[in-house]
């Protein structure tokens, strides 16, 4: 009867883990994390006074609207190259250089309104990594480390 518990042993072990490890499980706990970052942000929020909060939102919006108008200028560029691009070779560097203008544009936004953030001791408040996070080297996870 022993031998029977300690065989059946690693199947409950490895029907343990792929629960632990299946999406429900994940989205979850992802579930639980936003709940949490949204009750600091409360509090946060809530220490503020009306000034303050009124000036965060203030230094927000010139954000948002400096950011939008930095937006179209690289829409309006990405128009003309595509515009005077005489081959596939020429789309494909317009689209490359679209693609990279929106990743710098996108790190940019991340890193100031992490900056107004800070400013008003607030938790990271928008976007979806909520806040700035550290530059990725391509294939450092692949370097072993």
């Amino acid at each position: 009867m022993t031998s029977r518990f300690f065989r059946a042993r690693p199947l409950l072990l490895a029907a343990a883990l792929l629960l632990l490890a299946s999406p429900l499980h994940a989205i979850a706990a992802q579930n639980e994390g936003r709940e949490a970052l949204q009750r600091q942000r409360a509090e946060a929020m809530g220490r503020l006074s009306t000034q303050q909060r009124q000036q965060y939102f203030a230094a927000w919006r010139q954000l948002e609207q400096r950011q939008a108008s930095q937006r179209l200028e690289q829409l309006e560029q990405s128009e003309r190259c595509l515009v005077q691009a005489r081959d596939v070779s020429a789309v494909e560097t317009c689209q490359k250089r679209f693609i990279q203008g929106e990743r710098t544009l996108r790190q940019a936004r991340m890193r100031e309104l992490g900056e107004l953030q800070g400013r008003f001791n607030l938790p990271g408040w928008g976007g979806p990594r909520h806040g700035t996070r550290p530059e990725k080297t391509k294939g450092a996870d692949r370097q072993g480390g």
